[in-house]
């Protein structure tokens, strides 16, 4: 996990175009997609949030807040959903991204006093960006899991 949140830090520097990918939030639906226990899901996404938060210089807890919520919508989502067809998995993808973006606007705008706009057209993009990597990504970290 730690691991995840440190390349998510040191690649945007090396590569601008990597900043639009969030490997933390994608992490984080893995997990809470594939342990479904919404507890450990939120407690997980909690971990990676402040490792998140301390790493890009946000106030502690902005990230967390914002990951445990995520978490705990996947969560319940792969209990109520079959994740494991691709389909059903990339839509919980791209909603969680979009409840991800409209929950940091709101606690930046709201808590944090930020005038940050929110921009639908760009979200769904990025969404559908999320969804792209989760389709190739999570086969992979099922079959890391299997082998180990």
């Amino acid at each position: 996990m730690a691991a995840v949140v440190f390349l998510q830090a040191a690649v945007p520097s090396m590569h601008p175009a990597a900043s639009f990918v969030s490997l933390p939030l994608l992490t984080v639906v893995y997990l809470g997609a594939r342990l479904r226990r919404s507890v450990v899901a939120m407690l997980l996404g909690a971990v990676i949030g402040w490792l998140h938060d301390g790493l890009t210089g946000e106030p502690i807890g902005v990230y967390g807040t914002v990951y445990v919520c995520v978490s705990c919508f996947v969560s319940f989502a792969s209990v109520r959903l079959k994740v494991s067809v691709a389909a059903v998995m990339g839509a919980c993808v791209a909603a969680a991204y979009v409840l991800h973006e409209l929950l940091l606007w709101i606690v930046h705008d709201a808590l944090l006093g930020r005038t940050e706009g929110f921009d639908p057209a760009l979200s769904g993009a990025l969404a559908a960006l999320h969804l792209g990597l989760a389709l190739i990504l999570f086969p992979l970290a099922d079959r890391l899991v299997e082998k180990l």
